[in-house]
């Protein structure tokens, strides 16, 4: 079963006309739990602390990480990239996916904010995504569908 972070990379890969080209053409790379050395571009999801499911209903609140990293001296290009995976995140329309777990909807946690440069200057900035989500039930699931 896909997890949470797993379909907000789907939402940002899908809307990517529309905040950027990625790829090897663009130089943009897009990935889950590890920003590498290059391309020095980079937008990078990782799993972050959430507030606690609900134990009577299947219904959980993840929190996703959205990591930006710009060029080096690149701080106005990463703060735009950031700021249109912002847009398109937040407030996103409830979305149900065929192995019948939802998305019901995303809020952000403050703003993208810049959390300084790595050690080749290239600035980073994060913001973190609060999500409303409705797993499908496991086998060992206690928890009721809503």
């Amino acid at each position: 079963m896909p997890q949470p972070i797993t379909r907000i990379l789907d939402l940002i890969a899908n809307a990517s006309p529309t905040i950027a080209v990625l790829g090897a053409g663009s130089g943009w790379r897009l990935g889950v739990g590890r920003l590498l050395d290059i391309p020095d571009t980079q937008i990078v999801l990782y799993d972050s602390v959430g507030q606690l499911p609900n134990p009577k209903w299947l219904l959980d609140y993840p929190w996703v990480q959205v990591m930006v990293r710009g060029e080096e001296n690149g701080y106005n290009n990463a703060a735009q990239k950031a700021q249109d995976v912002a847009d398109l995140l937040l407030g996103h329309p409830p979305v149900s996916y065929i192995e019948g777990d939802r998305i019901d909807g995303i809020t952000i946690v403050g703003t993208p904010s810049f959390i300084g440069n790595d050690q080749k200057n290239r600035p980073c900035i994060s913001g973190n995504f609060r999500l409303i989500y409705e797993p499908v039930a496991s086998t060992y699931s206690n928890r009721q569908p809503l």
